[in-house]
């Protein structure tokens, strides 16, 4: 199995977000690298950047840098299009598995646990993506139930549907990812994780997945 791990260099919401400073020192990037680390071998991680000069970085790890087109780094070519190129630029074999993986969630480390499952449903499964329930009363844009009913129809929250978002990692194949061009399949299986994820998209989460990971690390 490959890793594939985007990191570009900017982010339109949070400054650096990939490569500031998080923890000690470390940004994002070493964090995920030194969780991924633990359970691949350095020869099959790969981080996707756009900026030349973050190469050094992720070589300290040993693990290898792919320097990216910017045109898929912006905010512009449809998502699609960015994951087929990346995978596309990792050296691995069509039927191999190739993982997914962002480096915005760094309380996420159970890279192994999500391995050995791999290959256990490979065979049922076209793919893997690890996720988390939701138990929330989820209203549309026109203030509609989406998951449940108003009225005498409305349920206790342990009685909704099942509902989950995505946390990521995802594995699948290569020939299938550059087939469907994402990373989750038409048969996925759902790994859903255990205790507290942050999936950094704006300032604050940055800040409180930095206290929460320094606490869990002290």
């Amino acid at each position: 199995m490959k890793v594939i791990v985007p990191a570009k260099a900017q982010s339109s919401r949070v400054k650096d977000k990939n490569w500031r400073p998080f923890h000690e020192g470390r940004c994002l990037v070493d964090i995920k690298i030194e969780q991924l680390l633990r359970a691949f071998e350095p020869q099959d991680i790969f981080v996707s950047c756009d900026d030349e000069s973050k190469r050094p970085i992720v070589e300290r790890h040993g693990v290898h840098f792919l320097l990216r087109d910017p045109v898929f780094a912006d905010d512009v070519t449809p998502w699609s299009d960015v994951v087929t190129h990346l995978v596309d630029t990792v050296p691995a074999d069509p039927d191999e598995a190739v993982a997914w993986v962002e480096v915005v969630a760094p309380l996420f480390d159970a890279f192994q646990a999500v391995r050995d499952c791999w290959n256990t449903i490979e065979h049922e499964h076209d793919s893997l993506v690890t996720v988390s329930p939701v138990r929330q009363f989820l209203l549309d844009e026109r203030g509609q139930g989406v998951n449940f009913n108003f009225g005498p129809w409305h349920p206790w929250s342990q009685d909704l549907p099942p509902l989950y978002s995505f946390e990521s990692m995802a594995i699948m194949r290569k020939r299938d990812i550059l087939k469907y061009n994402y990373v989750i399949g038409r048969k996925p299986f759902l790994f859903p994780i255990r205790g507290i994820s942050i999936d950094i998209d704006e300032p604050f989460q940055f800040m409180l997945a930095q206290k929460i990971y320094a606490e869990m690390n002290s």
